[in-house]
C-alpha cells in the first residue's frame, strides 16, 4: 500500500489582518519548507510565483506540482459559491455575531475574501488527485502547508502509517460560543441532526482511500450548496462536522481532547492494523541481528513498523541468548530459540510458524542481509535506494497477486538474470528441460511491471533464502507441499523450478537491488549447518 499527501499555499493577505490574526507570508513560507522536506510522495498546488521555491526543495521522482492561482480556485473549484459566501461575510448581522469587537468580525474567514474559496476547497483539490493518482497511491491525505506551525517535523515523520486507514479525520471538543466558526449553533445542530453540537472536525488533515474520498467529496459539495443557500457560513470544518454526524461510517472521526493536531500524529502507530510477519534467523551473533534492525530502521522504518516480528534464535551457543533476549525487547521481536536447525531447516520452520500465525504475508531475512545505506547502483546497473521500499512491495504482490516477491536483483554470487536453479533440478530433469546447454540459462521473463517509480520483472525468479515477501499460499506451495528428510536450498530452489514449469506458482524480482549481503560479526563458520 501506498500513499499521496495532497497540499498547498496561497499569500491570501493575513498580513494586513489584527487582533490577533495577522501573519507574515514568510512565516507560512517557513512552515511550508519543513513540510516539503518530508520523504513523501507530494502533489503540491501552488501559485507561479512559488515554483522555483519548491523545486529548490523537493525532487520530481515524488512530486507533482499543480500550478494554480488564487484566480484558478475562484474561477472553478468555487465559482458557483463565491457570490454567496462574499454576500454572507459582508452582512453585519453575520459577522457581528460575536459583537462589535468580538472575534469573528476580524477572522480571515470574515476579512479576507480569498479565505474561504480556498480552504472550502481543500476537498475539491484532494477529490482531484485521487483521480489523477500519479504516484499509483491507494490513499490520499490533504494536509495544510503550515501544519508545522503546531505539529513537529518529527510528529509528521510518522506518516508512513498512512497506507491503511480507508477514512480518516480528526476532530475536538468544541462546546462554548453560539456559533462555530461564523455557523450558527442552531444552524449546525439542526443540519447535524443533533441537540448540540459538542465537536469540530478539522481541517488541516484528512482524507482516506480513493473511494471514501469521492463519496464524501460528493457529500461535501451537496452540503456546501445547500447552507450557503440557506444563508449559513463557516468554514471547510462546518461542512465536515455536519457530514461525520450524519455519515459516521463513511466519514471515520479520531477524537483528539483539544484542537493540537498532533495528538494524532502521536498515536498513529498503534492504529496500524498488521498483518504481515517479519521473520529474522541468526546464530550465534546477536550484534549481527542487531545491525540488520539498524540497517531496516534506517533505510525503511516500516518494516518494523508495519509486523508482528519474529527472531528465529538458531544459536547453539547458549552464552548469547540473553544478549538476544535484550535486542528482541528493544525492537519489540518474539524470541523463538531453537538449537541450531540450521539454514533451510530453520527456514521451513519459520514458514510452519507462519502458516500457523494468521498473517497474510511474510518477509524474511538472514542477519547478514542488510538494507544498502547508499544511493548508488549494483553490478547490474540498478538502483540500491528505493523510498518507500516495504510499502511498495506489497503493493507490487497485491497488484500481481504473487506468491514471492524477491527484494535484490543482484546477489551475492548470482545475478536473477541467470536461472540458478540449472545447476539444482537434477540431470535426467536438466535435460529434459534446457537440453544440451554447458552453462545455465537466462531467467524466463513473462513481463516487466512497474508501481509507482520501481520495476519488476515476472517470470521463472529462482527461489532461495534471500530476502523476500511470500504470501500464505506461496509458503505453503514451496514448504508445505515437498517435505524433506535433509532440508537444503538447492532442494527447495528445485521444487520451485517444478511449480514455476507447471504454472503453479507466480513470483517476481525486483530491478532494483537494496539488500547487502554484510556479514559484520562473525560465528565459527564449522558449526553453521543446512538441516
Amino acid at each position: 500500500m501506498s500513499f499521496t499527501i495532497v497540499s498547498g499555499l496561497w499569500d491570501l493577505g493575513r498580513k494586513d489582518l489584527s487582533n490577533g490574526f495577522e501573519r507574515n507570508f514568510d512565516h507560512y513560507l517557513n512552515n511550508f519548507s519543513k513540510l516539503l522536506s518530508l520523504d513523501v510522495n507530494l502533489y503540491l498546488f501552488i501559485p507561479k510565483e512559488l515554483e522555483d521555491f519548491v523545486w529548490s526543495k523537493r525532487k520530481t521522482n515524488n512530486t507533482v506540482v499543480k500550478i494554480l492561482e488564487i484566480e484558478d480556485i475562484l474561477n472553478n473549484y468555487f465559482k458557483e459559491h463565491y457570490d454567496k459566501v462574499n454576500k454572507i461575510r459582508t452582512t453585519p448581522e453575520w459577522f457581528l455575531q460575536t459583537g462589535e469587537e468580538g472575534w469573528l468580525k476580524y477572522s480571515p474567514q470574515a476579512a479576507l475574501p480569498n479565505y474561504n474559496p480556498v480552504v472550502m476547497s481543500k476537498m475539491f483539490m484532494l477529490n482531484d488527485v485521487s483521480i489523477y493518482n500519479p504516484f499509483d497511491s491507494d490513499y490520499f491525505y490533504w494536509i495544510d502547508g503550515g501544519i508545522t506551525n503546531t505539529v513537529g517535523l518529527d510528529l509528521l515523520e510518522n506518516m508512513y502509517a498512512l497506507d491503511n486507514l480507508d477514512s480518516i479525520w480528526l476532530s475536538y471538543p468544541y462546546e462554548s460560543n453560539d456559533e462555530i466558526h461564523g455557523f450558527t449553533r442552531k444552524g449546525m445542530n439542526e443540519y447535524c441532526n443533533v441537540e448540540f453540537v459538542n465537536y469540530v472536525v478539522r481541517g488541516g488533515f484528512f482524507g482516506g482511500d480513493r473511494n471514501t474520498i469521492n463519496q464524501i467529496n460528493g457529500i461535501y459539495y451537496s452540503y456546501l450548496v445547500r447552507t450557503l443557500d440557506s444563508g449559513y457560513l463557516g468554514t471547510e470544518e462546518s461542512i465536515f462536522t455536519i457530514i461525520a454526524h450524519n455519515y459516521p461510517d463513511l466519514m471515520k472521526v479520531y477524537a483528539m481532547t483539544d484542537g493540537w493536531c498532533g495528538h494524532f500524529f502521536m498515536n498513529i502507530e498503534k492504529m496500524i492494523v498488521k498483518n504481515i510477519a517479519l521473520y529474522v534467523i541468526s546464530y550465534n551473533t546477536p550484534k549481527q541481528f542487531e545491525y540488520l534492525l539498524e540497517t531496516l530502521e534506517n533505510y525503511d522504518k516500516n518494516f518494523l513498523i508495519k509486523t508482528d516480528k519474529y527472531l528465529l534464535n538458531n544459536s547453539d551457543d547458549n552464552s548469547t541468548t540473553e544478549e538476544y533476549q535484550e535486542i528482541c525487547s528493544k525492537y519489540n521481536f518474539e524470541h523463538i530459540k531453537k538449537n541450531n536447525l540450521g539454514i533451510t531447516g530453520g527456514r521451513e520452520f519459520i514458514s510452519e510458524h507462519f502458516l500457523k500465525s494468521g498473517h497474510e504475508m511474510m518477509v524474511f531475512f538472514e542477519d547478514d542481509m542488510t538494507l544498502y545505506k547508499g544511493e548508488d547502483f549494483c553490478r547490474s546497473g540498478f538502483i540500491r535506494k528505493i523510498f518507500n521500499l516495504f510499502n511498495k512491495s506489497v503493493s507490487i504482490i497485491r497488484k500481481e497477486q504473487l506468491d514471492f516477491l524477491k527484494l535484490s536483483y543482484s546477489e551475492h554470487f548470482f545475478n536473477n538474470d541467470t536461472q540458478v536453479s540449472w545447476y539444482n533440478v537434477g540431470n535426467e530433469y536438466r535435460l529434459k528441460r534446457w537440453g544440451e546447454l554447458k552453462t545455465p540459462p537466462p531467467t524466463d521473463i513473462k513481463y516487466i511491471g512497474n508501481h509507482e517509480a520501481i520495476s519488476y520483472a515476472i517470470g521463472d525468479i529462482f527461489f532461495c533464502n534471500w530476502p523476500h515477501f511470500i504470501t500464505r499460499e506461496g509458503s505453503e506451495k514451496i514448504f508445505s507441499t515437498k517435505r524433506y528428510l535433509w532440508p537444503s536450498e538447492d532442494k527447495v530452489m528445485s521444487h520451485v523450478q517444478f511449480l514455476h514449469d507447471n504454472d503453479e506458482i507466480k513470483a517476481a524480482i525486483l530491478l532494483a537491488s537494496p539488500i547487502q549481503h554484510e556479514r559484520k560479526f562473525h560465528y565459527v563458520y564449522e558449526n553453521r549447518k543446512e538441516y
